[in-house]
């Protein structure tokens, strides 16, 4: 047994070790590490189509219920449910140049959310004006510990938000529950 443990095989077994936990650590914080994509096209994902589907827009809609009426708080819904099925140009961000806009949209949140200083992103939805159509927002909420200035940053260029918030705005009126987490706050992306 003295031949496995010596010392010529243990040096082989400490370096796949090491590689082993080098390669674990870099997939853990890969998303402190991943480049800000320049554009939205950079963003690839297979499993993000453009696709309508009526079904999840049902889904969308009896989960907001009948939230235009006075004094209903405002939803705040998760990027799937907003995004997947939402091919809808004039759901979100439509004064922007962009091509597929919801894809791309809910690409660079998707890639957001994974930060480690991110603990979610939901979208407020706004209005739905026609039954056959995607509700519609113009603010995107980012649950994080960093500043605004650097939440700001993570958006490429094209993208700029028309104003940052800190902290959720209830000037509008109540908005759905949400408990923020401590150390965290809420920092609303708003596009006209």
């Amino acid at each position: 047994m003295e031949w496995i443990l010596g010392e010529a095989k243990l040096k082989p077994l400490g370096i796949v070790i090491g590689v082993l936990i080098a390669l674990f650590l870099m997939w853990k914080y890969r998303a402190i590490f991943a480049p800000i994509p320049e554009s939205p096209e950079e963003t690839q994902d297979d499993e993000i189509t453009s696709s309508f589907d009526p079904k999840r827009r049902e889904m969308l809609l009896k989960r907001l219920g009948d939230f235009e009426a006075p004094g209903a708080p405002r939803p705040l819904v998760t990027l799937e449910e907003f995004f997947e099925g939402n091919n809808d140009y004039g759901s979100i961000g439509y004064n922007l140049s962009l091509e597929n806009v919801p894809v791309t949209f809910y690409k660079l949140f998707r890639a957001i959310r994974e930060r480690p200083d991110v603990e979610t992103v939901l979208v407020e939805v706004k209005d739905h004006e026609n039954p056959d159509e995607w509700p519609s927002t113009d603010t995107v909420w980012v649950i994080t510990s960093a500043a605004p200035d650097d939440v700001q940053t993570w958006l490429p260029k094209d993208w700029a938000q028309d104003e940052i918030l800190d902290g959720f705005d209830l000037s509008e009126g109540p908005m759905e529950p949400y408990e923020i987490p401590q150390g965290m706050r809420a920092i609303g992306l708003w596009w006209d």
